[in-house]
């Protein structure tokens, strides 16, 4: 069994955009990012990441996630 899981706890860096495909499925989009801690006195480093949310979920993101609200993501990691 294979399963895909990927867990991101952030910010968002910019306000959510709710959108609707051509077949009329709604779907809601915002980037986040998400920063690693090296230690004291050894800095950080910030991954950013690009998260899609569909279903009845979308519409209340879209109306509550604002530009650098904390964040949970949890779902499957698609890459391009």
């Amino acid at each position: 069994m294979n399963v895909h899981k990927l867990y991101l706890v952030g910010r968002a860096t910019k306000d959510a955009e709710s959108f609707e495909s051509k077949g009329g499925v709604k779907f809601t989009k915002f980037s986040m990012a998400v920063n690693e801690f090296h230690g004291k006195g050894k800095g950080e480093k910030a991954y950013f990441y690009d998260v899609l949310i569909f279903g009845k979920s979308a519409e209340k993101a879209a109306e509550s996630i604002k530009k650098g609200d904390a964040v949970l993501a949890d779902g499957r990691p698609e890459a391009e």
